[in-house]
């Protein structure tokens, strides 16, 4: 046990300084292409159907189909990050569950709850104003924003409303909790 740790602490070294900035940096980027892929598949036309193609558009149009590389890459740059601090903790013994969920929590929930609110809203603006009947579909009910808040969504409720993106909340978190789990039972022996 003590030996895995201390293989991960000398690993833990190389990623101290630059070589984190740089990794945060790519997830940041990653992050950013996600969000345009989400935000162009909403609002924009697809490429084939614009009439004067010019290389800005064709150069923005590939950008986008980044999207999908990107959320891989931002899920295996957060799984570093998060097992990397799992990890240290535990080395150090300053491992503790508490801490662990009310930091996990905090900082999923800092931005599900508004983006949850702003579902709300702007489906509901969508609805009234121009007569879309997708935007209040079977997941626009009250248990299916809770069950989102509590990182249920694809597997007890729906995606809440339009905001399709929820998807990756869930599976973030369950691997949030699993890690720690699984940690123990390999590895507490």
């Amino acid at each position: 046990m003590r030996k895995f740790y201390w293989n991960f602490s000398k690993t833990n070294e190389l990623l101290e300084g630059n070589v984190s900035i740089y990794l945060d940096l790519i997830r940041g980027i990653s992050a950013i292409l996600v969000v345009m892929e989400h935000l162009s598949s909403r609002l924009f036309v697809g490429y084939g159907d614009i009439e004067n193609q010019s290389l800005l558009a064709m150069l923005l149009y590939l950008l986008n189909i980044l999207g999908g590389p990107a959320v891989i890459i931002f899920f295996v740059l957060s799984g570093l990050f998060i097992s990397r601090s799992v990890l240290k903790a535990v080395y150090e013994n300053k491992w503790s569950w508490k801490s662990y969920l009310i930091n996990r929590f905090s900082r999923l929930l800092v931005v599900l709850i508004p983006a949850l609110i702003l579902t709300f809203i702007l489906d509901s603006i969508a609805a009234s104003f121009f007569g879309y009947e997708s935007y209040t579909n079977a997941y626009s009910n009250l248990k299916d924003f809770i069950g989102n808040i509590f990182f249920l969504q694809n597997v007890f409720v729906g995606v809440y409303g339009s905001n399709a993106p929820l998807w990756s909340l869930n599976y973030e978190f369950w691997y949030y909790m699993l890690f720690p789990i699984l940690l123990h039972l390999f590895f507490n022996k």
